[in-house]
């Protein structure tokens, strides 16, 4: 298989280097751009380029330009940066602001970056067949989207209490169990969807409350989770929310944080679980929910769950698709790292 990976370069001794070394190797195909215009350009006719690697030196748009254009065109593919001094502050800003995969810092070893390439795109290849089996879902899926997005609706307008909307709610599960029970095992599956639902909308319904005490109204939902599922570990739960942020956006971040424990505690009776979040931007906050499960699960374990696992998933993400501007999973160090990006309105 040619990897392409589509490289911004002005330089043209530089670019001619680079071109040299990477067209030698059978499994790469490096296409040379000169502008970020004509990087564009190219990603548009060559759909197959799987990462764009970039002087930060572009001569005729910002980066952040050039990055939130790419995401429109190839919303998966990767970003590396070559950079040519080590600046501690802009290295964090490309890789929490504009999410590049890799920095690359002068002097360049050409051989250890194409290494490192190489590395990249398998884990993206293995990544992307992951994501592709685990988002097989159930016919039902359609009508669970339908019902989330009208009880989304209804509680954006805030038209109607907590006892109401889980009348609501039962109804429509009750619908959906009988037409469906000659097909479909609803048993453990409506369980988890209800007490996602009813959490939905306690925690939409709560009343007013101080932006200060927002960490401990999360880790109150958390403990009676833990109740439920006594081996989960409660870590430190920090939000960096402040000021007069929009109870809506506080409930929505509230909600997602509890939607990822409870998800765990479905298949795992014992692990830790911490939350850490900043300020991406003025209205923009990143929390992420990391998942740290117990050494007695080995990797057999993990993997046999996998397809059960598969359905909730899918489930769990178009609930966070509908509250989050993006969400995504990672592993880091062993753990689990669900991160989500939220637009943070002020009252």
């Amino acid at each position: 298989m040619i990897n392409k990976i589509l490289y911004i370069q002005s330089n043209d001794n530089v670019a001619n280097m680079f071109k040299e070394r990477f067209n030698e190797a059978d499994d790469f195909e490096l296409i040379v751009a000169t502008t970020g215009e004509e990087a564009l350009s190219i990603l548009e006719q060559e759909k197959d380029v799987l990462l764009l690697l970039v002087d930060i030196k572009i001569p005729d748009m910002r980066l952040h330009v050039l990055v939130e254009r790419t995401r429109k065109i190839a919303p998966k593919i990767l970003l590396n940066v070559c950079i040519d001094v080590v600046d501690p502050l802009l290295i964090s800003k490309l890789a929490n602001r504009y999410g590049i995969h890799k920095i690359y810092v002068a002097p360049w070893n050409i051989d250890e970056i194409a290494d490192e390439i190489r590395d990249s795109i398998e884990i993206a290849l293995i990544n992307e067949e992951i994501n592709l089996r685990e988002s097989r879902v159930d016919n039902d899926k359609l009508e669970i989207e339908t019902t989330i997005k009208n009880l989304t609706e209804m509680l954006k307008k805030q038209k109607y209490s907590y006892n109401k909307l889980s009348t609501i709610f039962r109804s429509i599960s009750s619908a959906v169990k009988e037409d469906y029970k000659d097909t479909i095992d609803f048993d453990r599956k409506d369980a988890f969807a209800e007490d996602v639902f009813r959490a939905m909308l306690k925690m939409q319904t709560t009343g007013s409350f101080d932006i200060d005490s927002f960490e401990d109204l999360m880790k109150s939902d958390l403990n009676e989770l833990k109740e439920k599922c006594p081996g989960m570990e409660i870590g430190n739960i920090v939000s960096c929310l402040f000021g007069g942020v929009t109870k809506t956006s506080a409930e929505n971040i509230r909600f997602a944080v509890w939607l990822i424990a409870r998800y765990y505690s479905e298949f795992y009776e014992r692990f830790s679980y911490e939350v850490v979040s900043h300020f991406l931007t003025t209205t923009r906050a990143e929390f992420r929910c990391i998942i740290a499960l117990s050494p007695e699960y080995s990797s057999e374990d993990i993997e046999s769950r996998k397809e059960e696992r598969s359905s909730y998933r899918a489930f769990v993400f178009t609930m966070l698709e509908r509250l989050a501007e993006d969400a995504r999973r990672e592993e880091a160090d062993g753990k689990i790292v669900i991160i989500y990006e939220f637009p943070v309105d002020a009252t």
